[in-house]
């Protein structure tokens, strides 16, 4: 039994850095920000999880939710990061935007996917979607 819990933790642990937001994460710190100019209202959190996408490394994610001067949800995006604390090298970055009108409905979705290569990059799909009502 024990053994069969321990092998399901460990291969949900290593699938689990595929997905937009991995199930075995630690939130890291959590911060707020304010856009006086506009009134806005930021909030983050980030989240680090094990990333096993090219050997074992620590991958991080952070959760931006933006709200407007009525406290209502206007943007959330996830940006997750396949090697967290790396700056060149092979780093992969994932970037949903999911935008709202004032009643809360989602209007669009941006998908955004980077690659680098060393120094270098590429942007390997930039997607937006329109949701229609």
């Amino acid at each position: 039994m024990k053994r069969s819990i321990l092998l399901f933790a460990l291969v949900l642990g290593i699938i689990s850095c595929r997905f937009s937001r991995p199930l075995l994460s630690i939130q890291d710190r959590k911060w707020k920000e304010s856009i006086d100019s506009l009134k806005e209202k930021v909030t983050y959190r980030h989240h680090i999880y094990p990333c096993f996408r090219t050997g074992i490394a620590i991958g991080g994610y952070t959760i931006a939710k933006t709200y407007n001067a009525n406290n209502k949800l206007i943007e959330k995006s996830i940006y997750k990061k396949s090697d967290a604390f790396m700056m060149d090298g092979n780093v992969r970055s994932f970037l949903k935007q999911i935008y709202y009108d004032t009643l809360g409905h989602k209007t669009k979705i941006r998908y955004r996917i980077h690659q680098n290569y060393g120094r270098g990059g590429s942007t390997e799909m930039d997607t937006t979607v329109i949701v229609r009502r």
